[in-house]
């Protein structure tokens, strides 16, 4: 089972049934994982389970075991979206969230700039702040690094969408659906209905 660490990624539906057992798990092997490798497990779990505060306890104490760690930055960058996403919190508090989160994400890309993950959720951060044509070109360099992101394609044809460039997106949406994200066939055909 290999999760995503990624600002866009959907949840699973059984996620949040599966914390518990995840957790469980976790616990038993607590002496052999790593602080920070606990740290992240208990993160995405408590994420499973829509409890931001304790996924952010998490995560910080990942970038504190280990502030060198792309897989850190990225987690904790996509929990602090997630918790502005999710929460009614103050205007102070959703800037400095989304302030800490792009920090995040400029470390990860400093330490990994070949990384497309990292690219690809400065993307999706981007995209969320409605900077459109920088999300483009994100997405479009965490493609040139990995041509086989159907997430990448995918966001970038929603972007495409929006910016009403048809031909852009129904290219991408048709390249995120024969790597494997089959809902990008769902939204050509809404585009075709649209169109009638």
């Amino acid at each position: 089972d290999r999760r995503r660490y990624c600002l866009s990624a959907e949840t699973d539906a059984t996620a949040a049934q599966d914390a518990d057992a995840d957790e469980a798990l976790v616990n038993r092997l607590a002496a052999s994982l790593s602080p920070l490798t606990r740290s992240l497990f208990l993160s995405s779990i408590a994420m499973a389970r829509y409890d931001y505060t304790s996924a952010l306890n998490e995560v910080n104490r990942a970038v504190q075991a280990d502030t060198l760690s792309v897989l850190a930055r990225m987690q904790r960058a996509a929990v602090l979206m997630r918790s502005v996403a999710a929460s009614t919190l103050d205007a102070a508090d959703v800037k400095s969230r989304k302030a800490l989160a792009s920090a995040d994400l400029a470390e990860a890309a400093r330490l990994a700039p070949a990384n497309a993950y990292v690219v690809y959720n400065q993307g999706c951060l981007l995209a969320y702040q409605n900077a459109t044509e920088a999300a483009i070109k994100a997405f479009s360099r965490a493609l040139e690094i990995d041509p086989q992101l159907p997430e990448a394609y995918y966001n970038r044809a929603l972007l495409h969408v929006q910016l009403g460039e048809t031909q852009q997106s129904k290219a991408d949406f048709s390249k995120a659906g024969q790597l494997g994200l089959y809902k990008a066939y769902a939204q050509m055909k809404g585009m075709k209905a649209a169109t009638k």
